[in-house]
């Protein structure tokens, strides 16, 4: 569970820091002494709890809980304040839940057990290289709608997060056709069919994409390969990577040495 804490009072600051750990002890702890760096972060990184002092200067808990639910319709939001008047106001935006100052392990505990939106367990996906290629989720193989969807996942797998564009896809998956329009139209109806698959158990975030191409998501993905180019378990790779796709010998011409 990934928890944002912002508080202008070192002190208080600290004093939900040592509840929320006492709470939960696995949690992934983000601590902050004011709005601005609370939405700097939250850009980027998604959060599931945000505990937020009502009470700050320049910008206050309520418009922050505003601003961080229009980035994540789904982010629980629990008020923290040394006044009880401020609990209809919080609570008629649809809040998480409302504790009041001093808090301890006990409060926090009781508003974590009755989140609005309940936090899933921690999905892990795991890319297997050497050998065949199979993308395994909580332990299981991923079963891709179309072998090219798995091709193409692969490939991005192999480029290490690096972003992809549509045009080198499909040169290197469909090898020696032209880039065309029939092509391009392939192309975009298998990158749908692969980004919907994902969707729809919960893991869209594995492929990031813009305007400029595709990439696989580093931060949510495990993998042999990566493990081994960070030069971790060199052992595992015994000549054989991405056996089934062509360009895969790339990387075997290179490491076949290790």
């Amino acid at each position: 569970m990934k928890i944002i804490v912002c508080d202008d009072e070192p002190l208080m600051l600290g004093m939900l820091d040592d509840a929320i750990r006492k709470a939960d002890a696995s949690a992934e702890m983000y601590l902050f002494s004011n709005a601005k760096m609370v939405l700097d972060f939250a850009k980027n990184n998604r959060a599931d709890v945000a505990f937020l002092d009502i009470q700050m200067p320049e910008m206050t808990g309520l418009v922050l809980a505003r601003k961080l639910m229009e980035l994540y319709k789904d982010i629980n939001i629990v008020f923290v304040t040394g006044y009880s008047e401020y609990a209809g106001e919080a609570f008629s935006m649809f809040a998480s839940g409302y504790v009041q100052k001093p808090v301890d392990a006990l409060q926090i505990r009781l508003q974590l057990s009755h989140l609005r939106f309940p936090v899933l367990p921690k999905r892990k996906f795991y890319a297997q290289t050497f050998g065949n290629f199979t993308l395994f989720m909580n332990g299981k193989p991923f079963n891709f709608p179309r072998e090219k969807c798995k091709e193409i996942f692969a490939y991005l797998v192999d480029r290490n997060g690096a972003e992809v564009t549509r045009r080198e896809l499909a040169l290197m998956v469909f090898e020696d056709e032209t880039y065309s329009r029939v092509t391009q139209r392939y192309m975009s109806n298998l990158l749908r069919f692969l980004l919907d698959a994902l969707a729809d158990v919960d893991a869209e975030d594995l492929v990031l994409h813009s305007p400029k191409g595709y990439s696989v998501n580093k931060n949510l993905l495990e993998g042999d390969v990566f493990d081994f180019l960070d030069g971790k378990n060199r052992s595992a790779y015994n000549g054989e990577y991405m056996e089934q796709y062509s360009w895969g010998e790339r990387f075997k011409g290179t490491y076949y040495e290790y």
